[in-house]
């Protein structure tokens, strides 16, 4: 127990390494040399360490404009503890191990070889679905059995792994106009829903990246131009409604308030580029090594990837739904919180994440129009997502949403309905307090 516990603290939670080894083991089944397979390993795991670093610096400059929306709406803010993380390591360790072994069993022995895909979102994502899946059994369930808890939990991650990437699959082979990568994120389903609905209702031969903006505005087609623009547009309109003096209190700074939250939009339009570099040096590299793992393991499977290694197919979409799904999921929290519907929080990070994806499939088969409807879609999904959550979770939510894992996903509406019943079942089957 003390060599599993110690993997699961050195190596199975740190998504670099793990990234690697997928590269170290496809390009050793592959039969290359020992230069090739040190080099693909390493540039695999800086590829990703740099994509990592980015996603951290974005995730950083994001948490000040979080905070100031939520003092200016009068929200909650996300709060991340760490009480499950210290009180139930013993039983989510096992369950990333085990559930991605059961991902690639399922893969390899169940799943026609179309809809293969490795679920490779990143050891967070491992990591999400570990805790999320324990916490829902062990409170929501009532079940108590450490065994019994970490079999459960295994299954759900192992399913939703599986699942996920291959019901948006259709989707994203037209989007990428290939099959050599799926897709692997918690906005799975709004993405799925932006692809339906958008393509009944939009004009795919309107893209957004033929959106031409006036010479003043030329600056708008650089996309890290136009992120820091928006960015700093929107932390000083905070700054205005909550006042300066709370503005530099939240953002932690000495500046002039206005002036951090300019600095505040530069960093997070670097940490955007970082982003995309880490990101373009991984593909660049797993793909081809990821061959040699698909050929001998899991034969014809191709990696799912996270949701930024589809914003080069829409960069302008990316931000029609980074800004639509924004707004949209402020009014809803100001509709929902006054009406005491629920009380939700507002997640920028994941806004920004989520709805860029959304956006960039809308656009795909909706055209401008579909790029705003899928961040219009991302935004109310996810705030419902939330009210659904809370009434069918209860104190579970909240243990949820505090710790900051899964409580801002999309795959909320479907998930939380879906494991309220199971719930349910084994409690009547006797498996639950």
């Amino acid at each position: 127990m003390v060599v599993v516990n110690w993997l699961i603290k050195n190596i199975f939670t740190q998504s670099a390494i793990i990234m690697g080894l997928i590269a170290l083991l496809g390009l050793t089944a592959a039969k290359k040399d020992f230069n090739t397979i040190l080099q693909g390993f390493l540039k695999v795991v800086i590829g990703w360490a740099v994509y990592q670093i980015g996603i951290s610096a974005f995730t950083s400059n994001m948490n000040p404009l979080m905070n100031m929306m939520s003092k200016a709406f009068n929200a909650p803010s996300r709060e991340i503890g760490f009480y499950w993380e210290n009180n139930f390591a013993y039983i989510y360790g096992p369950v990333i191990i085990l559930g991605f072994l059961l991902h690639l069993l399922i893969e390899r022995f169940i799943v026609p070889e179309k809809w293969r895909y490795v679920f490779l979102g990143g050891g967070h994502f491992l990591l999400r679905e570990a805790i999320l899946t324990t916490c829902l059994v062990s409170m929501l369930w009532g079940v108590e059995q450490a065994w019994l808890v970490i079999l459960i939990s295994t299954i759900l991650s192992a399913i939703q792994f599986t699942v996920q990437p291959a019901v948006i699959s259709p989707f994203i082979r037209k989007l990428r106009g290939d099959d050599l990568m799926g897709f692997a994120h918690q906005s799975s389903i709004a993405c799925l829903v932006t692809s339906v609905v958008v393509s009944k209702v939009g004009n795919p031969e309107k893209s957004s990246e033929d959106v031409k903006f006036p010479k003043a505005f030329g600056f708008m087609r650089d996309f890290n131009c136009t992120t820091t623009v928006i960015m700093a547009l929107l932390m000083i309109a905070m700054t205005i409604i909550i006042g300066p003096a709370k503005s530099a209190e939240i953002q932690g700074t000495s500046l002039n308030p206005f002036i951090a939250c300019v600095m505040t939009a530069v960093n997070l339009s670097a940490a955007m580029a970082v982003l995309f570099y880490g990101m373009r040096m991984f593909i660049a590299e797993i793909l081809p090594a990821f061959v040699g793992f698909a050929d001998r393991i899991v034969p014809g499977a191709r990696p799912a990837m996270d949701v930024p290694t589809i914003f080069g197919f829409g960069q302008n979409a990316v931000l029609f739904g980074i800004v639509s799904s924004t707004i949209t999921h402020i009014i809803w929290m100001l509709i929902i919180n006054a009406l005491g519907i629920g009380l939700i929080m507002a997640p920028n990070a994941s806004l920004f994440m989520s709805g860029a994806g959304c956006a960039v499939f809308g656009n795909k088969f909706g055209g401008r129009r579909g790029a705003i409807i899928g961040g219009i879609i991302c935004g109310t999904m996810m705030a419902w997502g939330h009210v659904l959550a809370q009434y069918l979770g209860g104190d579970i939510y909240w243990a949820n949403a505090r710790i900051g894992y899964g409580a801002e996903a999309e795959d909320l509406v479907v998930l939380w309905p879906l494991y309220w019943l199971l719930g349910k079942l084994a409690n009547l089957l006797g498996l639950g307090a």
